[in-house]
């Protein structure tokens, strides 16, 4: 009898350990599956590469294409599809991707580079930009073509340093140039490219660490790259901030702390930056002087808030455990 009542047992230890597991799954976060692409100094499709794409379950469909000047190509089944700026890796799985729209049935795509439309104008761009990488040109690019080939700049490059490497001869020839201007309304830098020169956009904060605090302005908390920033004079604040990576998501932009020196004494003030952003109200956006210190505060939910968050969460979970648990029971 001892048996039987333990074998009893058992079925209701089961569905027990199978309510914990589902709770603890369920209060678990997902986790993203999706790989990025890798990322490395290879040649990306441009306006004007030929391509071969081969899909062996449906050879009728092969074609021979060649990306159009906004960087797509046309596969009448399909229709237009953009692949300016992907590997030809990548461009596979993008491809893949749309025929499968038209034949789900379709596995496999390849993607071979015929010939590059940029007839041996070539270029190369290091550091923060989206995606780096060699790239190819019908004719000799402005340097706001070459920033648009690679998905344009990161949220922390630093345009007013860069780096353009030239080999001439047995020699190679470094020289510094300001690109911020092409994103500020001013002239294209007065440098004529050449095939085969390299761009290297380096980072905003390897770029400022080494400005003087007395000569630039001390910028922290809530900004994507807490730096020093070098201004010349009198800076509006926002550009200020714009250029340490601007304000994070979670930034509370209403209360912005700022130390200015007026004569040899420090005086502190709080800006509400939202007002110019919402108001044009030009109070919330003052000007900036070389040597103040700039501190943005993270956004914090009033405590009340805090509180009925974590109430409704708790609420919510021992409610679902506790459906769970009587449905196992009463079935």
């Amino acid at each position: 009898m001892q048996r039987n009542k333990t074998h009893s047992n058992q079925p209701e230890t089961q569905r027990l350990v199978g309510i914990f597991l589902l709770v603890i799954s369920m209060l678990m976060p997902l986790q993203g599956v999706a790989q990025p692409f890798p990322e490395g100094h290879v040649r990306r499709l441009t306006p004007g590469d030929v391509i071969q794409v081969s899909i062996p379950d449906r050879p009728s469909m092969n074609a021979t294409l060649t990306l159009d000047a906004g960087g797509k190509v046309s596969i009448p089944e399909v229709g237009d599809i953009f692949l300016s700026g992907l590997t030809s890796t990548e461009a596979e799985l993008v491809l893949r991707q749309w025929i499968r729209l038209f034949d789900p049935s379709i596995e496999r795509v390849e993607v071979f580079l015929q010939s590059g439309g940029g007839n041996g104008v070539d270029f190369f761009l290091m550091g923060e930009v989206v995606r780096p990488g060699m790239y190819s040109f019908v004719k000799i690019p402005s340097f706001m073509d070459l920033l648009r080939a690679a998905g344009g700049p990161t949220n922390i490059s630093n345009l007013r340093q860069v780096r353009l490497i030239r080999e001439a001869g047995s020699k190679t020839e470094v020289s510094e140039l300001d690109l911020s201007v092409l994103f500020e309304g001013g002239d294209s830098p007065d440098v004529a490219l050449q095939s085969g020169d390299t761009l290297v956009i380096p980072a905003l904060l390897a770029g400022v660490s080494a400005v003087p605090t007395s000569t630039g302005v001390k910028v922290f908390g809530a900004v994507e790259v807490p730096t020093v920033v070098d201004i010349k004079g009198p800076t509006p604040m926002l550009d200020v901030l714009m250029l340490a990576g601007a304000p994070t998501a979670d930034s509370e932009i209403s209360e912005v702390y700022w130390v200015h020196h007026v004569g040899n004494l420090p005086e502190a003030r709080v800006v509400d930056l939202r007002k110019y952003l919402e108001e044009g109200n030009p109070v919330g956006n003052p000007l900036v002087y070389p040597g103040d210190t700039i501190r943005v505060d993270y956004y914090e939910e009033p405590w009340i808030l805090q509180a009925i968050t974590f109430t409704l969460v708790s609420m919510a979970a021992v409610a679902t455990i506790w459906l769970a648990y009587d449905r196992v029971v009463n079935e």
